[in-house]
């Protein structure tokens, strides 16, 4: 099957109703390690955003509405530099290389760049070979491991 490029519409997350849809594309991708929507609700809920910064996006289907990826970038708590995020995107496997990717992670680069970001780091699972082409592909390299 060919990969046709979408173009999606990107919006800000909505808190109180897309944890269900960022839970399920997050699931379909990592189905060896799942996550449930109230362990992803708790973190959400328990950073404290009067400290510390965070956005994230929704990339939509304009067609049929439907959440099909996710971007996130925030600072870390756990090594806190003013300057310096943590980020992430995610694309529900159906939607995957038809370009999504590509539009949130220009999104990211640009909201990194307004924010004045001087690092950007993100994390890939090494058993997954497309995400981490995707990551080098734009310039992230490996510094460390986590097991």
């Amino acid at each position: 099957m060919a990969h046709v490029p979408l173009t999606v519409t990107l919006r800000p997350f909505a808190a109180a109703a897309d944890f269900p849809a960022m839970v399920a594309l997050r699931n379909a991708i990592y189905p060896h390690n799942p996550t449930s929507e109230e362990s992803a609700r708790f973190n959400w809920n328990v950073f404290d955003v009067l400290r510390y910064y965070r956005e994230r996006v929704a990339a939509v289907d304009p067609q049929s509405g439907r959440v099909v990826g996710v971007a996130t970038f925030n600072h870390n708590p756990e090594l806190f530099h003013p300057d310096k995020y943590e980020c992430g995107s995610s694309v529900h496997p159906e939607f995957q290389r038809r370009g999504i990717g590509g539009q949130l992670w220009e999104w990211l680069r640009g909201r990194l760049a307004a924010r004045g970001a001087i690092v950007a780091r993100a994390g890939v699972w090494e058993n997954h070979p497309p995400a981490l082409a995707f990551a080098q592909h734009r310039g992230f390299g490996e510094k460390r491991r986590i097991w």
